[in-house]
């Protein structure tokens, strides 16, 4: 009897997510279509197949989150210590005006056309090493988003995520932001599920208690069982078996996430640096 009964319980899973993994790839190729053609065409069945079968448990969903807090707290971080910087600056100029002001003042008339030659030579002196501290800031910056990238690729293709792998080539990257604006769209949707299981206890069907006692094995269709769940299982009889890319999953080379944006390298980035980092969201920093 327990042994029919797990089948069934199998069976009856198999088949809700089934329906869950035709549901989110439905739902994934009608957002594809908002996309540029460009990138729909590299958006195969295949891809948004596997894309959605990654997404079946909910999981993907939590990942992407949690790497989007992280990224968030990181580029605080990082905002906040060029702003620094450049208060420190502000300040290292105010007072380096300041001296001159007032030396400039103590200065005799036959004296001052020294004085101020001096002092050009210490502003210029100052600005230039103004201009080097920016530069390494912004060159951190870059180097510190860019690592956040590749930990983010790595993540979602740890955790099986379709497209998503450790690259730095800008039409991968793009494709990738893509991908991750379609899951953060499925998201606020509302089309994730808790990681739990697909049917409820309450869900499955209990034997007629006569025919319990009797031990026979036959679920009989009586007010206690639930005809959803066999309207279920005769629905999974009738739908074809899952395509090629599902049944190869463990073998599909899947990517890392995250919602990137590509920026224009920030002012004053020394020739040769990292182009400036693709992230899940859009943070702006003061110029120099």
């Amino acid at each position: 009897m327990e042994r029919y009964t797990g089948a069934f319980e199998e069976a009856v899973d198999g088949a809700r997510q089934q329906e869950r993994h035709y549901q989110l790839l439905s739902a994934l190729q009608s957002l594809v279509k908002e996309l540029p053609s460009s990138f729909q065409q590299r958006l195969s069945y295949t891809t948004l197949s596997d894309l959605a079968l990654a997404l079946l448990d909910g999981t993907v969903f939590e990942i992407v989150q949690g790497l989007l807090e992280i990224q968030h707290l990181t580029e605080k971080s990082l905002y906040n210590q060029r702003l620094r910087l450049q208060n420190e600056h502000r300040v290292l100029r105010q007072a380096l005006r300041q001296k001159h002001q007032e030396a400039q003042q103590a200065c005799r008339p036959h004296n001052l056309p020294v004085l101020q030659a001096a002092q050009q030579r210490e502003l210029e002196a100052v600005e230039h090493r103004i201009r080097e501290e920016q530069r390494a800031m912004d060159q951190k910056i870059v180097l510190e988003l860019d690592r956040k990238v590749a930990d983010q690729q790595s993540t979602l293709e740890k955790a099986g995520v379709a497209g998503f792998y450790v690259t730095t080539n800008p039409q991968e990257l793009t494709l990738q932001m893509n991908l991750l604006e379609l899951i953060r769209k499925l998201q606020q949707r509302g089309c994730q599920v808790q990681p739990a299981k697909l049917v409820e206890d309450t869900a499955r069907p209990k034997p007629c208690e006569a025919q319990r006692n009797k031990g026979t094995s036959v679920w009989p269709a009586c007010g206690l069982c639930d005809s959803s769940v066999v309207s279920a299982m005769t629905k999974a009889q009738q739908q074809p078996s899952p395509c090629s890319s599902v049944a190869y999953r463990g073998t599909t080379r899947y990517l890392p996430p995250p919602p990137f944006v590509t920026e224009a390298p920030p002012t004053g980035t020394p020739s040769g640096a990292p182009s400036w980092s693709c992230r899940l969201s859009h943070t702006t920093f003061p110029p120099g």
